[in-house]
């Protein structure tokens, strides 16, 4: 299917039988986490960064510790990255290799009522795969941005991503088991709750039942996983 003119990859019901032991593991991570403060709360929404916010790239700590199905998970993922990837007309040597082995980086994120993402992009990385393991009617939904919203809203003065040019951005409601697969360059947030409503009546935000849990893997470009693959074989010499 394709969002603004972009494929991408939207699959339902994606191993329905791991959403129970992957939720509750994920709720145990975020719930141990006693971090004090405003910082202490923002950061223990994602587990890519530990308690002194130092991003777990740097600390070679695993962000999907603790989530013992994520292995069973992560083959699914592969597979769907590499689907998506067939597609288009990559030499087959390189599909081959991403298929044997393809360097990703790996985190789960709880987001309560008061927890947003602004419009951002992962630009270092070729793919972006998200799981839904918990995303009920009383959660933010993801938004997708065009390619052109920010060339169209450079060149037409005021507020000009309204009404008719909603075109510009396209919102999901993911369920529970849904698996999304998209070029790691487009644009994408996930809002406050009420977000359409805040802007017009400015309402409170409602508690949630049951934070939002998501699942994102960030796969590395082609040309980079040469690099790994030989760090690889290097270390099994």
């Amino acid at each position: 299917m394709k969002i603004l003119g972009v494929p991408i990859s939207y699959k339902e019901n994606v191993a329905l039988n791991l959403l129970e032991g992957l939720e509750s593991d994920i709720n145990n991570i975020y719930n141990s986490k006693q971090w004090p403060g405003t910082r202490g709360k923002r950061l223990k929404k994602s587990s890519l960064y530990d308690q002194h916010g130092n991003h777990k790239v740097y600390t070679k700590e695993d962000p999907m510790e603790g989530v013992n199905d994520f292995p069973e998970l992560y083959k699914i993922i592969h597979e769907n990255a590499i689907e998506y990837m067939e597609q288009f007309r990559m030499p087959p040597v390189i599909l081959q290799s991403l298929r044997k082995r393809w360097h990703s980086l790996s985190w789960h994120t709880t987001m309560d009522e008061e927890d947003d993402y602004g419009w951002h992009a992962h630009n270092s990385y070729h793919l972006i795969a998200t799981y839904y393991v918990k995303r009920d009617e009383e959660h933010s939904p993801i938004i997708f941005k065009s390619p052109d919203a920010d060339l169209f809203a450079s060149w037409v003065p005021g507020d000009n991503i309204k009404g008719e040019h909603n075109a510009l951005e396209q919102i999901f409601y993911p369920k529970p088991g849904d698996l999304i697969v998209w070029p790691a360059w487009l644009e994408h947030q996930v809002p406050g709750l009420n977000f359409e409503a805040q802007q017009v009546i400015g309402e409170e935000k409602d508690k949630y039942k049951n934070n939002r849990i998501s699942i994102t893997t960030c796969f590395v470009k082609p040309g980079m996983q040469f690099t790994y693959n030989q760090e690889y074989n290097n270390e099994q010499r």
